[in-house]
């Protein structure tokens, strides 16, 4: 929202909703319905009490009433207390009538017509208490009609309980002239100043200053959030333990497009490229997350990244780490920077990124590595797949030809590393092989044709039949069933 209206209305609002704390009823409130005719402790009083009673009758009405204290009231009503000032209210329930209340609960109760007010009178009848601003506060401070206050005090409660603004129903508050002059007062206001509609819509950098100004707050925009992180980032005397923090906190605000752009441009995306060439594994795996949020779908940071030598401190780091943690972060932002670019794609087929990730999948001793790392390679063979049938159909290459990515994971061993992957027990990692294995496996068909190999994919097919029979969730049957059909027909079939 760049606009907001702003009438007295809305003033009154903001600061009714702290000023009116006694008054409000919200988490600290209990309300009770229907309850028994009796007597209840409600606020003090001057009339009489006897044995515990106050003589004075309870008229109810569809409004809500303060219930003195020792009052009795009559049954069937709707009761509500606030729990801070202790003071309770009463009135009908909303679905009834107060006659109808009467006759229902079989009470002796009636509203004279003296007492009693018309639907009309009860329309343009104001619904809540009037704030009055006094030297000295009477004994009667709060009740249905009136609050006042001091207008040192007014103050006060303002600011103490100024993170209460817009958290209560107080529409219905209305202010004596003497209270709206104070409040114009601190809000810098004239009194009289002519409303027009030029003056109804503010800015946000207007309405931030008057945060400032007459609130105290301290609203920073996400640009300067975000530099204040960088520059604890640069500060030498920082802890890794702050900067770490700063980096988390720096990843909450980079995965929106603008965020990731403005970054670099307030040259924080550098800094945090060179702490993926920290000594301290757990910064580079921060910085890692931070650059993967960052260039997620965004052509511009990636190739910022690039320019500021990112991709090659990212292949350094998977060749390096020694922490698992550290390796998937680093593969997770390998493949949000290369993931759509196709020229930063063969930058890291030159830089040898590919082989950094298949040796992950050689000899990583964690299965959900190995997992991702494949995930990753099949990621980009659909769409550099994608980019080809494209060419073919444009006529600039011949059908069947393999692009150069697809060429240099083969070389590097990538149809050897596959079927031996379908041996683990995990069928997440299964299905994600053997989707692997369909989009490769015509470019696969000469190293692939191994009896060894052979032996392996048939193998695994006779393992999920037998357990396709045995399973009695339908779900996960169909599921299976679905991995069987790839493995049958995508991929044997062009084997054998």
């Amino acid at each position: 929202m760049q606009y907001l209206t702003l009438s007295w209305c809305f003033v009154w609002t903001l600061v009714v909703a702290v000023a009116f704390h006694h008054f409000s009823y919200g988490e600290n409130d209990i309300v009770v319905s229907d309850i028994s005719e009796g007597v209840v402790d409600g606020i003090p009083d001057e009339m009489p009490i006897k044995d515990g009673i106050n003589s004075e009758r309870f008229i109810p009405t569809h409004e809500w009433q303060v219930i003195k204290r020792g009052q009795a009231i009559p049954a069937g009503l709707h009761v509500r207390m606030n729990f801070q000032t202790g003071v309770k209210e009463a009135k009908l329930m909303d679905s009834e009538s107060s006659e109808q209340k009467s006759v229902t609960k079989g009470e002796q109760f009636h509203v004279s017509d003296s007492s009693s007010k018309s639907t009309e009178e009860i329309k343009k009848k104001k619904k809540g208490p009037k704030i009055i601003l006094a030297d000295e506060l009477p004994d009667d401070t709060f009740s249905n009609e009136k609050i006042h206050y001091k207008k040192s005090h007014l103050k006060q409660v303002l600011h103490d309980f100024k993170d209460k603004i817009g958290t209560k129903d107080i529409e219905h508050v209305t202010w004596s002239d003497d209270a709206k002059d104070m409040l114009q007062e601190s809000f810098g206001e004239e009194k009289d100043e002519p409303k027009t509609e030029a003056k109804k819509f503010r800015s946000m950098d207007e309405i931030k200053k008057d945060l400032e100004k007459n609130m105290g707050w301290n609203i920073k925009s996400d640009v300067q959030i975000m530099q204040d992180i960088v520059h604890q980032l640069k500060d030498e005397k920082a802890t890794d333990k702050e900067k770490s923090v700063s980096l988390d906190t720096l990843e909450d605000y980079v995965h929106q497009i603008d965020n990731g752009r403005d970054l670099d441009k307030i040259g924080g995306l550098k800094e945090v490229i060179h702490l993926l060439n920290d000594s301290s594994e757990i910064l580079q795996e921060k910085a890692a997350n931070v650059i993967g949020g960052a260039a997620q779908s965004n052509k511009e940071v990636q190739d910022a990244i690039f320019k500021h030598g990112g991709l090659k401190f990212l292949i350094r780091m998977l060749d390096l780490a020694k922490e698992k943690l550290t390796q998937k972060k680093g593969l997770y932002a390998v493949s949000a920077v290369i993931r759509g670019n196709h020229q930063i794609q063969n930058e890291f087929v030159k830089y040898g990124g590919l082989g950094s990730v298949l040796r992950i999948i050689k000899e990583s001793e964690s299965n959900a590595l190995k997992v991702k790392a494949v995930t990753m390679m099949y990621d980009l063979i659909v769409e550099q797949n994608e980019i080809m049938q494209k060419l073919i159909q444009a006529g600039k290459i011949k059908p069947g030809e393999q692009s150069p990515l697809f060429k240099s994971l083969k070389e590097a061993g990538w149809c050897h590393l596959l079927v031996p992957m379908l041996q683990s027990e995990d069928y997440d990692s299964k299905e994600k092989v053997i989707q692997a294995l369909v989009v490769s496996v015509q470019s696969c068909v000469k190293e692939l044709k191994n009896e060894k190999y052979i032996s392996e994919l048939t193998k695994q097919l006779k393992l999920l039949e037998t357990t396709i029979v045995e399973e009695d969730d339908q779900d996960f049957k169909s599921y299976l069933v679905s991995l069987k059909q790839q493995l049958a027909e995508n991929i044997l079939k062009q084997l054998v």
